[in-house]
């Protein structure tokens, strides 16, 4: 992992320019469309962090793989990115670009995972308690591990909550060995 301060200058950057412009919302879409170009193509960094390719054929790389897909503000920034060697840190940029844009739309990512899939009601009846909770509207999403026995375990992006079962045996386990 690359250092936090600068991964947040260069998200904090392009978060700003993108609001000073108005292009937002479409920033937002690039950096949705980056993250599955990274989820679905995991050497797309690797190749763009060669040495071996010469810069102006990673300029053409970026260009011809998203220039009908990315704003001219996203092609920019990755193209800054490359001249500053800092390509690598693009899935950490995204990351924290969408930290800040979930910060100003009062969201927040949270990921739930129950024991059995839940269904609808209980879905809405989780969400509702997790915005009572951080006043904010979460953005859920859910997870089925059978090992929680039952309950849930919700994580949030500074910590985890575990209520499950399968944490309230080990816990009693853990209490007994201890006597």
């Amino acid at each position: 992992m690359h250092s936090g301060p600068l991964v947040g200058r260069y998200a904090r950057a392009l978060f700003e320019v993108a609001a000073e412009r108005g292009e937002l919302e479409q920033v937002r879409a690039d950096v949705k469309l980056l993250a599955d170009v990274l989820a679905t193509v995991s050497a797309f960094i690797d190749v763009l962090s060669a040495p071996a390719m010469g810069m102006a054929r990673k300029r053409e790389l970026i260009k011809s793989a998203f220039s009908d897909g990315l704003s001219e503000l996203s092609l920019r920034f990755l193209e800054l990115l490359l001249t500053k060697r800092r390509i690598g840190i693009l899935p950490e940029v995204i990351r924290a670009f969408d930290m800040l844009w979930q910060e100003q739309q009062h969201e927040v990512s949270v990921t739930v995972t129950t024991a059995a899939e839940a269904d609808a009601r209980m879905k809405e009846n989780i969400s509702r308690y997790l915005k009572v909770r951080t006043e904010k509207s979460p953005v859920v999403t859910w997870e089925v591990d059978s090992a929680l026995i039952g309950g849930m375990r919700v994580r949030w992006p500074d910590k985890i909550e575990d209520s499950s079962l399968r944490r309230k045996l080990f816990e009693m386990r853990q209490t007994l060995a201890a006597m």
